[in-house]
């Protein structure tokens, strides 16, 4: 019997899975199988049953089973009768080609905006006094400036729904990308302690030359407890096990030890004076970023609208928004290291882009 098998079977799809929301992000590890990345691709355009999915991407029925039934159990996929569709969208390469074309003449009106606001505000910015404010200057641009980023690429300035549950229970927008830009160079994550102290990161990480991964924090409530009770200033009683876990941040560049006595080299904010912040930075968002971010977010939306099938449509403002982050935030930041207004020559004993809220 011939089979007639599809190009998945010969030229098998490599999806990234992208998420924007509550942690944990189960998503990642969820779908670095091979084999569920294509049963979404082969499904994306297209309602298939099973047997259409494994001639689709040649890969035999009994292999698929397990694999099916997770990707429906987490909503990834969903099933009509006989037939499944992909849940999820997923932003091809010539979709993500076609919206950089669209949108490219934003990065630069961004960038500009973004370095005039910084060199306006950064001496205001000092005299808020907080812990480090007497860091150097590059130190307090990428401070700064980080402040902005995560308000850019985040829900405060997005005029999107709440995100939807995932099956993991959080709330969240999951998707999929067929390629990962070269420009996407920052990843950004918040941490809390058990007093509802919050540590924020926002990792650079082109070519290696970041300081400071949220890596070295999350996950792990020990690191986290005893790095923001540094910040606080308590006097702790360090066990050899904790001393090994101080040595460690030491090593990365996080604390330093002076005497016998260790203070942190990231900026520490109480609340009120980072709502300050927060509050100068929605200002300027608002007056001079908000109707060049809506107008790229509807180029963006406007493209991925056209390569997106009918069932997945409800979908596409909130993905495009999210999927901002490269354009919206990456770009323009590239623009200001190549101008050389923000450095990667970074302070040794200073963290370009972590802080502390103390709440």
């Amino acid at each position: 019997m011939e089979r007639n098998l599809g190009e998945l079977s010969y030229n098998p799809k490599t999806l990234i899975p992208m998420y924007s929301g509550q942690g944990p992000n189960q998503f990642w590890k969820f779908m670095q199988s091979k084999i569920k990345q294509n049963i979404v691709s082969a499904c994306y355009n297209d309602a298939l049953t099973i047997q259409q999915i494994s001639l689709e991407t040649g890969i035999p029925l009994p292999y698929l089973d397990d694999e099916i039934k997770e990707l429906e159990d987490k909503q990834i996929i969903i099933k009509e009768g006989k037939h499944y569709k992909s849940n999820i969208i997923v932003i091809t390469s010539e979709c993500a080609d076609e919206i950089e074309r669209a949108v490219t003449k934003y990065h630069k009106q961004i960038a500009d905006k973004i370095a005039t606001f910084i060199s306006d505000k950064l001496n205001e910015y000092k005299t808020l006094n907080f812990v480090g404010h007497d860091f150097s200057d590059n130190t307090l641009r990428w401070q700064l400036a980080t402040i902005l980023f995560r308000m850019i690429c985040g829900v405060d300035c997005s005029d999107t729904i709440d995100a939807p549950k995932t099956g993991w229970g959080e709330s969240a927008y999951l998707w999929c990308v067929e390629k990962l830009s070269e420009k996407h160079i920052f990843s950004y994550c918040g941490v809390d302690d058990k007093h509802g102290n919050s540590l924020y990161f926002f990792d650079y990480w082109k070519d290696r030359k970041g300081k400071g991964d949220h890596h070295d924090f999350y996950g792990n409530e020990r690191y986290i407890n005893i790095f923001c009770d540094i910040c606080r200033g308590e006097k702790m009683t360090l066990s050899e096990y904790d001393l090994e876990a101080v040595a460690e941040m030491i090593k990365k560049g996080y604390v330093i030890k002076e005497n016998e006595t260790y203070r942190v080299t990231v900026p520490i904010y109480t609340l009120k004076q980072y709502l300050t912040i927060i509050n100068i930075a929605k200002e300027f968002i608002s007056a001079e970023l908000a109707s060049i971010i809506r107008e790229m977010d509807k180029t963006a939306a406007k493209i991925l609208s056209a390569h997106t099938p009918k069932h997945l449509q409800e979908q596409v403002v909130g993905i495009a928004a999210m999927d901002k982050f490269v354009n919206a935030v990456c770009v323009p930041a590239t623009i200001l290291i190549e101008r050389q207004f923000l450095s990667t020559a970074w302070h040794p004993l200073e963290m370009p882009t972590t802080y502390v809220v103390l709440k």
